[in-house]
């Protein structure tokens, strides 16, 4: 059999061992139509090897690297098989960029994408949306992202700026419409992703975002969020729609307008859109979700923004705001607010012996029963109480005790005698109830049947 001289090439390239210039000569090799560079990775015998030439076409060989793309994703057996091997190098490669945002020269994607057909582009493009959000596994911890938001997004602004790995995820967001529809896909099937790359992938978008079609975009996901929060009462569905207005307003103003603004045309008016019940349901979402916020400034604007209110449903509103001021106050003072366990400790170890500590077990009316959601005792003798009412009256107030308590227990027992009559005074405008006997004391609060968990 007469052998032509492009299969003696073929033959003796693919016997040579890989090193620095194959790459380069596979390429003219693959231009000459003797070896296309799906040809050669398929004939390898090895994984390891494979993944070993992927690298270094990810790295400089792009005419390589599309062609291997546009194979890769073709519907018979050796290209599954290749998809597996192309799959493997980029998941490789974006943990080495997590580490490094600058391990390799140039942005990839850029490089290829002029020479993919427009499938092609959305496939590569999907693929690695899927393999960055998926980068982090484990449980989606959406308290942790409310309370790290703001760390995060300086994380990340400070590591990639600048970077190749900034420019490949900008790659991910150019057709956000694309962008959108995964991460509302990831949202749907509830699904551990890392949401720390998801909302910067979302704050570039935004950033990016100069057009009204895009606007509307941004717009109609925030708002679909928010109407999911609404019909599901979904303590994750508000998270969601929070974080990620939050990053869309902190990226560019342009799209939602400020945070408050964007507060307060979705809060503070949504008694004119949603019924009273989802209204109630939301308003509870909220003020359960305070303990996780810990920016002050956000917290600010819940605390001022106004909330108009159904019928009979003012005392949601202002017990949110209360507990948002409480917050506030025990974020700006940390040192001065100890969880009253630890306040207990405190005064036994400069006060006396626990002996002297005087445990009040108020009678409370059955009827109109309060459950303590908030106590703060500071170091200057003063016990915060926020009481809820369990009995319907979802009215929170707050009592302030004075620790300058009494050595005769009946006394304190005359004075805080009754957990309703505390609060009572307080939310029809008296002054805080103070006890005036000598000494220190503190009170905790018991119900008739068990110890009541306050933290």
């Amino acid at each position: 059999m007469i052998t032509s001289p492009q299969d003696i090439l073929r033959e003796a390239f693919q016997r040579q061992e890989w090193n620095v210039g194959s790459a380069r000569v596979l390429s003219l090799l693959q231009e000459a139509n003797i070896l296309t560079a799906s040809e050669y990775i398929l004939s390898l015998d090895t994984i390891e090897v494979m993944q070993q030439i992927l690298n270094d076409f990810l790295e400089a060989e792009y005419s390589l690297l599309a062609h291997i793309v546009r194979y890769a994703y073709q519907e018979n057996v050796q290209s599954q098989s290749l998809t597996n091997v192309l799959k493997e190098s980029f998941r490789t490669l974006l943990n080495d960029l997590n580490d490094n945002p600058n391990v390799i020269p140039h942005n990839y994607l850029q490089a290829i994408g002029t020479r993919l057909r427009t499938h092609e582009q959305k496939l590569v493009i999907n693929e690695h949306l899927q393999l960055v959000l998926g980068s982090e596994p484990g449980p989606l911890d959406l308290d942790a992202a409310i309370g790290r938001q703001h760390q995060w997004r300086e994380e990340m602004q400070t590591t990639l700026n600048g970077t190749v790995f900034e420019q490949l995820l900008i790659e991910l967001i150019r057709d956000k419409a694309n962008l959108l529809v995964v991460l509302k896909e990831l949202l749907k099937r509830s699904c551990s992703f890392s949401l720390k790359h998801a909302l910067y992938l979302l704050s570039q978008a935004a950033r990016a975002t100069t057009d009204e079609p895009d606007e509307r975009l941004l717009k109609s996901f925030i708002k679909d969020l928010f109407r999911t929060v609404v019909e599901t009462g979904l303590m994750s569905q508000l998270q969601l729609v929070l974080l990620c207005a939050r990053e869309i307003c902190s990226a560019n103003t342009a799209v939602l307008g400020t945070y408050p603004a964007w507060y307060k045309q979705t809060f503070g008016e949504m008694t004119y859109s949603v019924k009273r019940d989802q209204f109630i349901g939301t308003m509870e979402l909220l003020t359960a979700l305070i303990p996780a916020e810990r920016n002050l400034e956000l917290l600010g604007v819940h605390a001022t923004i106004a909330i108009s209110a159904p019928a009979k449903c003012n005392d949601y509103v202002l017990n949110y705001k209360q507990l948002c001021r409480a917050h506030i106050a025990q974020l700006k003072a940390p040192e001065c607010t100890i969880v009253l366990e630890d306040y207990l400790g405190w005064l036994c170890d400069h006060n006396g012996p626990a002996d002297q500590i005087v445990h009040v077990e108020p009678v409370v009316n059955e009827s109109y029963r309060r459950t303590p959601i908030l106590i703060r005792a500071d170091r200057a003798g003063i016990v915060q109480i926020a009481y809820r009412a369990a009995a319907g009256r979802d009215v929170t107030t707050f009592v302030d005790i004075q620790l300058k308590g009494a050595a005769v227990r009946k006394s304190i027992d005359r004075t805080v005698h009754d957990g309703t009559l505390l609060t009572e005074r307080t939310r029809q405008g008296a002054e805080p109830y103070h006890t005036t006997h000598v000494g220190r004391f503190v009170a905790v609060i018991y119900n008739r049947h068990r110890r009541l968990s306050c933290k």
